[in-house]
């Protein structure tokens, strides 16, 4: 792993979360750039002065990490952040100071991990969000604060959740695709959603009522495909 790190003092710092606000704007700033390869827990430790990564940050096939709290200085990743086959990764809190993703953010297969509150404080994400058979996933409120998603959301095979809480998204520029939860009963959390700039797709949520999944997509024009999702009992 190849890391560039530059040092500002006093310049142009990033918004930090509201409870921070009042702490001393001069701070140091840490850009570390291109893509950012984390296998252990020693490469993690390495980076943990990042306020910044100019590329993508990829966490993946790790057997070791339970946390993410080195990050705990991440600001701003102007890419993607991948988080890919991390057995015991529990949760991401120590993602909580971002306020930034230019690209995607990407949770796939990641068994023990039963939140994603490390991302309270993102509203905007340029690319893809996809959260993908995470078993252990019990609530998805860490995103309820972000507002826009540049890509597609994708909530595949998420066995634990029971609603999309995405209480304050406006608009997805591509797909909005459910499938296959089997606990996921509400989508009331997506009643600010005014926009979807590609298909809407629901399929196999078998505790969902069809008919809250028709009235909700009722308000757009998109194409859709609705199967296999529960009855309006």
């Amino acid at each position: 792993m190849s890391v560039v790190l530059i040092f500002f003092w006093g310049c142009n710092t990033p918004n930090l979360p509201e409870q921070n606000a009042e702490q001393n704007t001069e701070q140091e700033q840490v850009v570390c750039q291109g893509d950012i390869h984390i296998t252990t827990q020693l490469e993690l430790d390495a980076i943990s002065n990042c306020t910044h990564i100019e590329g993508n940050l990829i966490v993946r096939d790790n057997s070791e990490l339970e946390t993410l709290e080195a990050l705990s200085s991440l600001r701003h990743v102007s890419e993607g952040i991948y988080l890919f086959s991390n057995t015991q990764l529990k949760d991401i809190d120590g993602l909580q100071g971002l306020v930034e993703i230019g690209g995607a953010f990407q949770a796939d297969e990641n068994h023990r991990l039963t939140n994603v509150d490390g991302l309270q404080n993102v509203r905007t994400m340029g690319g893809d969000l996809h959260i993908h058979w995470n078993d252990a996933i019990t609530s998805l409120s860490g995103i309820s604060n972000l507002e826009h998603v540049g890509g597609s959301v994708e909530m595949l095979e998420l066995e634990s959740i029971a609603s999309l809480p995405f209480t304050q998204l406006r608009s997805i520029g591509g797909n909005l695709q459910v499938d296959d939860n089997r606990l996921l009963e509400d989508i009331d959390g997506l009643q600010r959603l005014s926009e979807i700039g590609e298909d809407i797709i629901f399929t196999s949520n078998r505790a969902l009522s069809r008919c809250l999944i028709e009235n909700f997509v009722e308000r757009f024009s998109n194409s859709t495909t609705l199967s296999n999702n529960g009855s309006c009992e």
